[in-house]
């Protein structure tokens, strides 16, 4: 296999790892040291967002769970081993006024068995 530039031969030698691993290691300390932990806490403060779901529209929160699983599908795509979850999401909603109420949902059944679901494919 031929290396095509000097950056891919830097990441191809052997000790190349064990300076990355060190690298990493410092870097964890660095992040969990007292002194980080307000660099850290002062992140978190500006990245992460209240969410006021009591007075939230119905579909504002179908987006927002929407959002939340392609995030989580997202996610777990770039761990290692086999995806836990993916695919299309089955979406519902339970009102006071209307109860349990399908919004979006794979069909994988007969139309004859549910006479009331008239949104098949």
């Amino acid at each position: 296999m031929r290396i095509k530039d000097k950056t891919e031969a830097a990441y191809r030698r052997g000790d190349a790892l064990e300076k990355r691993r060190a690298m990493m290691v410092a870097w964890e300390r660095y992040l969990l040291a007292p002194a980080s932990n307000v660099v850290v806490a002062a992140i978190a403060e500006k990245t992460q967002a209240t969410i006021v779901y009591p007075s939230m529209p119905v579909q504002d929160a179908i987006r927002l769970a929407d959002f939340l699983v392609d995030t989580t599908k997202g996610f777990v795509s770039f761990l290692p081993g086999a995806d836990t979850v993916g695919g299309d999401t089955d979406v519902a909603v339970v009102t006071k006024h209307e109860g349990f109420k399908w919004i979006r949902r794979k069909h994988y059944y007969r139309r004859e068995l549910n006479p009331l679901e008239t949104d098949h494919a």
